[in-house]
């Protein structure tokens, strides 16, 4: 099983016989029903590989060509990530209901990805790669999506700032079902909630502080 890259609270394996849209699909929508110890609660989700022949670890790749994600070359070619889970906070829920969203799946499970990027490609080029592909970024990572975003999600792409780093999102429409990316030193995140992508800067933070 690939690494780590933060601390989770649990671990939870999916595995697929074969790199097909229908099987991984069924796989990562399988998610949804997931249930966690607490609120805020992070999970780690190892994507494997296992056939007669091998069990291996899914790439970055095969896992987008998988569900038919288009994503840049750079992005795709990661050799180090973690697929992961976030459970949202209480507070979604209210969040939710005060934008008239009764869905429970506006605050259900959020899927995140924390990719090792190497450190000299993690400035302007990486940034600017992103902010090019925002431009499709919201229908190629649908997949990855739990629940169906709701009437009057947003078109283009916002700046935010959490904890000295800008953080670059899109709600859908609003901020428990989003694309929030944010880019740090050595490190990209890309969430499917505002909590999700900042839990996992927070956690990326908490590691490089116990160094």
């Amino acid at each position: 099983m690939s690494r780590a890259l933060v601390r989770y609270e649990d671990v939870r394996i999916l595995e697929v016989s074969e790199l097909v849209y229908d099987s991984m699909k069924a796989k990562i929508n399988s998610l949804e029903d997931t249930q966690f110890p607490v609120s805020s609660s992070v999970l780690y989700i190892p994507i494997r590989l296992k056939t007669e022949k091998q069990i291996r670890d899914v790439t970055l790749d095969e896992l987008f060509q998988a569900l038919r994600i288009d994503a840049p070359a750079q992005i795709r070619d990661t050799k180090e990530y973690n697929l992961f889970l976030y459970a949202e906070p209480d507070s979604a829920k209210a969040e939710c209901l005060a934008a008239g969203i009764t869905d429970n799946l506006c605050y259900g499970p959020r899927i995140g990805l924390i990719m090792k990027i190497p450190q000299a490609e993690t400035g302007s080029d990486v940034r600017q790669l992103m902010q090019e592909w925002e431009k499709t970024m919201a229908d190629d990572l649908r997949p990855l999506l739990l629940a169906l975003p709701q009437k009057g999600e947003e078109t283009v792409f916002k700046t935010g700032k959490y904890r000295d780093f800008e953080t670059r999102y899109i709600n859908l429409p609003i901020s428990t079902m989003s694309f929030d990316w944010i880019l740090t030193d050595g490190t990209l995140i890309i969430a499917t909630s505002k909590d999700a992508a900042r839990t996992a800067l927070d956690r990326i933070l908490e590691n490089e502080a116990g160094k």
